[in-house]
């Protein structure tokens, strides 16, 4: 939930009321003179007169002159206090509606600024740190795998396990050196798999940077929350002072089990509860769009349907959070050949609109 909702301008307060009320009636205090004149016709009343050769019928039409007259001397008399009450309501309303949104430019500013100290001063977290988080992250994968492998292929129970024990000596020793290669060689695959996610969350850091980098300022593996333990964000967008751009915060993951991404996104909407929102930079022209979202998870999916799987999970989540969170699963391929453009279109999906994003 954006923290500055309370103060945002409602353009259905009375702000706007009283500016539409002024609008109109000096739209009013225009037309009503013209329509009335139209619908009148003197000039053909006159030429009426004119063509008349009755007294009775000329007196009748000089008397309709008259009244037409009086009425659009009246008219003229309303138009002006419409005139005169319009510009008052008209400007008593923008006055007001500048004075409420420069209150929120003001709290937003202060929110911002808060944003910022706590990026600039918040705890960064060494190499160690940063590969025990991935390391768990691993773990869980493995060992939601095992789980699911063993539902869909369980041991019978009546069938006992396998008997492991070798009564000769020679072939104990032979059976405990093959057992020390397997896990040897689990080991050598769980460090690689943790080097390479890290080397992608990497990657894909500096390429979110790099979008933003006209715009932001940008701040990463730093340690953000205050109660409970502290969520490690990969980056942290910190707007230009003196801009309106949206803060923002980015997770990345890479993961095999889409039923993982609840966690994730649990961690990251508790640290952006409190995060201002504002506009996105999109480089194109117009006012630039609101985001709805501050916190972004990036997925890098096995899969496109592993994607369109996180992105389900991450609307149930939505749904029922009070800071929802965007999200945008996509393949390593599409992340590792995508242009900063193609960046900046799905991140401004993932933070305006329905806040999901997957491959197709």
């Amino acid at each position: 939930m954006d923290p500055l909702s309370a103060t945002r301008v409602d353009f259905g307060t009375l702000h706007k009321f009283k500016t539409s009320l002024g609008v109109a009636l000096l739209a009013l205090a225009i037309a009503g003179p013209v329509f009335v004149v139209q619908q009148l016709s003197p000039l053909r009343l006159l030429e009426a007169i004119d063509d008349s050769d009755t007294q009775s019928v000329k007196a009748w039409l000089w008397s309709s002159v008259w009244l037409g007259a009086l009425l659009v001397l009246a008219t003229l008399v309303a138009a002006g206090f419409a005139v005169w009450h319009g510009r008052h309501l008209m400007v008593e309303g923008l006055d007001g509606w500048k004075d409420a949104q420069s209150q929120e430019d003001r709290y937003r500013s202060l929110f911002v600024e808060d944003f910022a100290y706590k990026a600039a001063n918040a705890q960064h977290a060494s190499e160690a740190e940063v590969e025990a988080q991935i390391a768990k992250e691993v773990a869980e994968d493995l060992e939601g795998s095992r789980d699911a492998t063993s539902e869909d292929a369980p041991l019978a129970a009546s069938e006992p396990p396998p008997d492991t024990h070798v009564d000769n000596p020679a072939l104990q020793g032979t059976a405990d050196s093959a057992d020390t290669a397997v896990l040897a060689t689990a080991e050598a695959q769980r460090r690689n798999e943790i080097e390479r996610r890290r080397n992608l969350e990497r990657a894909l850091v500096a390429q979110v940077a790099e979008v933003f980098r006209d715009t932001h300022t940008a701040h990463t593996d730093a340690f953000w929350g205050t109660s409970g333990e502290p969520v490690l964000v990969d980056l942290a967008l910190v707007p230009v002072p003196g801009s309106k751009w949206t803060p923002i915060l980015v997770e990345m993951k890479v993961i095999s089990l889409p039923s993982l991404v609840t966690r994730f996104a649990d961690q990251l909407a508790h640290v952006t509860a409190s995060v201002p929102h504002g506009q996105f930079p999109t480089k194109e022209r117009g006012r630039p769009p609101l985001v709805t979202r501050t916190g972004l998870l990036v997925v890098v999916a096995t899969s496109d349907d592993s994607a369109r799987q996180v992105v389900r999970t991450v609307r149930t989540f939505n749904d029922r959070s009070r800071t929802p969170i965007g999200i945008l699963a996509r393949t390593e391929s599409w992340f590792l050949a995508a242009t900063p453009e193609a960046w900046r279109n799905e991140i401004r999906t993932a933070l305006t609109d329905s806040g999901t994003n997957a491959g197709s």
